[in-house]
């Protein structure tokens, strides 16, 4: 794969442009979750902490402030406060937004927002719910994922991660009814010189002897939290697919995250003598080394936009088997590589799965993410959405 954006920093002296002697900013990003920042395998949270590194090696300086776990320095003399919407209780978010109002700091908010009625249909088929619990549970869920509207409502600036995810955005509320807030797009992005490209330079990509014992010489990967959005199931109806096929039938499932005991007591019901691997959680090396070995990254979720794993894996020039939901054609357009899979097919699943080992390699994936989610281009992007809001707000 081509490292054009490494050598042109290099070429330039720096690992990143410095944009500080034009204007350096006191940058607070917002975090509210139950993980610690820096700590957490949670997408939306190694978002926030790349995109924190890449504004810091632009020049400017970035605090990040997980505020159930820290408290904010109101006297710093912040320019610009970001908030990033990473799971968390969103009260804590407005009571920001009110002080920042009052300080005249600017706020943008990242909603990380996709609707859920489908994973939620699907949990209710899954568990069997009946009656009141389903009302119960449908209501509970929607409730906690609407929850971001007053946040945005008070917000500046909105910072969608697609163009996709501000239509789902502004449908939160009645026709007419939606804020009038400008926004910017902010793609996710892959740590290229932390992660990708060390792993691209491995010479081994061996693990412990457990995992190694473990490991059939060819499996499909599938990186993320065991839980229903991510689909396993219909993962595994379609693996049962391709193993009725002579020629995969040694082909092993490798699931790598952690797990939802409940969905996963569900599964397990169904794996009894197949060919499957829950291996542990592990740090980003451990996943690229996966992804490597692995003859494609499947993810057929219902609710991916467009999901870290996919980029990383996608970065590697692995092929990716995704379900047809969320930011993903955004993103992957119809690079070559890419394998859109109806999530609640297992034989379209299985196809894709086929198609993507009969790849083997996909170089234009490679290149596309290299090119586009990387966190040079994001912290770019990130600096304009600031500076049009520090001016539209003096």
């Amino acid at each position: 794969m081509a490292n054009c954006i490494r050598n042109q920093h290099k070429e330039a002296g720096s690992a990143w442009p410095s944009y500080a002697d034009h204007f350096k900013m006191k940058i607070l990003f917002v975090l509210s979750t139950s993980q610690s920042p820096g700590y957490s395998r949670m997408g939306s949270e190694r978002q926030a902490m790349g995109q924190a590194m890449a504004l810091n090696d632009m020049g400017h300086e970035v605090i990040v402030v997980n505020i159930l776990r820290g408290v904010i320095d109101w006297d710093y003399g912040w320019d610009i406060i970001n908030i990033l919407n990473c799971g968390g209780p969103k009260a804590p978010y407005i009571l920001v937004e009110q002080m920042a109002k009052k300080l005249g700091i600017p706020v943008l908010v990242a909603p990380v927002y996709w609707p859920t009625d489908e994973v939620t249909r699907n949990i209710i088929d899954i568990f069997d719910y009946k009656g009141v619990d389903v009302d119960k549970f449908i209501s509970d869920n929607r409730d906690h994922f609407s929850g971001i509207a007053p946040v945005i409502e008070r917000a500046d600036w909105i910072l969608p991660n697609a163009e996709a995810e501000m239509e789902q955005v502004m449908d939160l509320w009645d026709a007419g009814e939606a804020p009038k807030i400008g926004y910017s797009v902010i793609p996710n992005a892959v740590d290229l010189e932390n992660e990708i490209y060390p792993a691209l330079k491995l010479d081994e990509l061996t693990f412990s002897d457990e995992i190694e014992g473990l490991l059939h010489e060819r499996f499909v990967l599938c990186v993320g939290r065991v839980e229903p959005r991510k689909n396993q199931h219909n993962l595994i109806n379609a693996m049962n697919i391709l193993w009725e096929d002579e020629e995969n039938e040694d082909l092993q499932l490798v699931f790598m995250g952690d797990r939802s005991d409940k969905y996963w007591d569900y599964l397990t019901k169904t794996l009894k003598g197949k060919h499957v691997l829950s291996a542990p959680p592990g740090g980003p090396l451990a996943v690229m080394k996966m992804m490597l070995r692995a003859e494609c990254h499947a993810m057929p979720s219902y609710v991916e936009t467009p999901g870290l794993v996919n980029l990383e894996a996608g970065a590697l020039s692995r092929p990716i088997v995704v379900g047809d939901r969320g930011t993903l054609r955004e993103y992957f357009k119809d690079t070559p590589g890419c394998f859109y899979v109806d999530p609640n097919s297992p034989e379209d699943i299985a196809k894709g799965i086929k198609g993507a080992i009969e790849m083997g390699e996909a170089p234009a994936l490679g290149e596309l993410v290299e090119r586009d989610y990387n966190y040079y281009t994001v912290g770019q992007k990130l600096i304009s959405a600031y500076r049009t809001v520090i001016k539209k707000t003096k």
